[in-house]
């Protein structure tokens, strides 16, 4: 998704730049793309084909929307393999804004928000020290996954 989404700012970046107008936008992307895009754009309506803001807006819609919902990318998250237990901590909790959880309101979504953080991180001695804690809240959490990480 990176990599499509650096093209796509370099793409509309040079189009900028060199002063392109729109029929040399939808030009230059048919001479840049592979073949699967293309024939992806001959699918296409020509009055979408034709029309930049249009085939721009589809364009994206394709290749640079994410695929999977933010309430699935919340409950399938793990901790990468170069990922600290607290980066995963923040990274998990953005997931939870962006799903709509209301995991620092609500008792129960709190309760499950940390379990799904203990039972999603990497190091096993860690999950092991704070699966043995209670947390009262999502502080608790925080200070005693610090504190924990600074002993392992």
């Amino acid at each position: 998704m990176g990599d499509r989404r650096s093209w796509w700012e370099r793409f509309v970046s040079m189009s900028v730049q060199g002063g392109w107008t729109d029929k040399m936008k939808i030009s230059e992307l048919k001479i840049k793309t592979s073949s699967a895009v293309r024939n992806w754009r001959d699918q296409l309506s020509k009055h979408v084909q034709n029309d930049w803001k249009r085939l721009s807006r589809e364009f994206k819609r394709k290749y640079l929307k994410a695929r999977t919902s933010e309430s699935e990318r919340y409950y399938t998250m793990r901790q990468k393999s170069n990922e600290s237990a607290m980066e995963f901590f923040y990274r998990l909790n953005e997931a939870a804004v962006k799903a709509g959880i209301r995991y620092k309101k609500g008792k129960r979504d709190s309760a499950h928000h940390i379990k799904r953080f203990i039972k999603n991180l990497r190091d096993q001695q860690l999950k092991a020290i704070l699966r043995n804690t209670r947390f009262h809240n999502l502080d608790d959490l925080d200070r005693g996954a610090k504190v924990a990480h600074t002993l392992v």
